[in-house]
């Protein structure tokens, strides 16, 4: 089963690893929240002092929605710091201050 909008580098789609939720959530044009099915990409934060693992969430086209909790950052952050793609896709909103994300790991074919 495919979400919608996600055009991910892979088919058919990978299996999430994990569903988590954006903290710190910003609001993107006109004040929305991105609807169900959008993708999303995960990419070490290296400007948060605080946090060595921590993972900034952003739409497709680059748009900063947030960042993932802690405690899932420990787990993918070392995936993607070796070259893994984190990408998944917003499952739907909470309330007005949360939104839940599923997030997948790929390696492209090529790399080792």
């Amino acid at each position: 089963m495919r979400a919608a909008g996600w055009r991910g580098p892979c088919s058919p789609l990978p299996a999430p690893v994990v569903s988590t939720y954006i903290t710190g959530l910003a609001r993107v044009a006109g004040n929305a929240l991105p609807p169900a099915g959008t993708e999303v990409v995960l990419q070490r934060d290296l400007s948060d002092l605080y946090d060595p693992h921590a993972l900034s969430v952003s739409t497709a086209n680059g748009e900063r929605l947030g960042r993932i909790p802690p405690i899932h950052s420990r787990m993918l952050e070392p995936f993607v710091a070796a070259g893994y793609s984190a990408r998944g896709w917003i499952e739907q909103g909470k309330g007005g201050s949360q939104l839940r994300i599923s997030v997948a790991l790929t390696r492209e074919a090529g790399d080792a």
